[in-house]
């Protein structure tokens, strides 16, 4: 494969780490801020990353593996920033970015969702 982007604040991590478990990353997605992605694993653990400073900002966790990530771009994210996760449950998490916890849940499908993506600058969500 190709290798695009290191993430040594994940690979320290997991070399600090007393279980030395690879957690595959599975989603990536740029945030509205510069330089903030998440990063979504297979073991439902989300990372928000500042890829300037190679820094994990905090973690989020679903419990489930991630397979979707979105962020809110509308006008209203400035007050209150949001990142909506899915998972192979069929499960909407809906994290407060300011708080760092888990806003709502919400069953979005019997089955997987394979993706999930805000409209831009709009409160929309779609899903698939």
């Amino acid at each position: 494969g190709i290798f695009l982007y290191d993430f040594k604040c994940i690979k320290k991590e997991l070399e600090q780490s007393e279980v030395k478990v690879f957690d595959e990353i599975v989603s990536v997605e740029p945030s509205p801020a510069l330089d903030i992605v998440a990063v979504g694993k297979k073991s439902g653990k989300i990372q928000i990353i500042n890829l300037k400073m190679d820094q994990v900002l905090f973690d989020l966790d679903q419990n489930s593996p991630v397979t979707s990530m979105s962020f809110r771009t509308d006008l209203a994210s400035s007050d209150l920033p949001m990142l909506v996760t899915a998972s192979a449950s069929g499960r909407l998490n809906i994290w407060d970015l300011l708080k760092r916890k888990l806003h709502n849940s919400v069953k979005g499908h019997k089955g997987k969702i394979t993706k999930c993506q805000f409209l831009l600058r709009e409160p929309i969500l779609i899903t698939s």
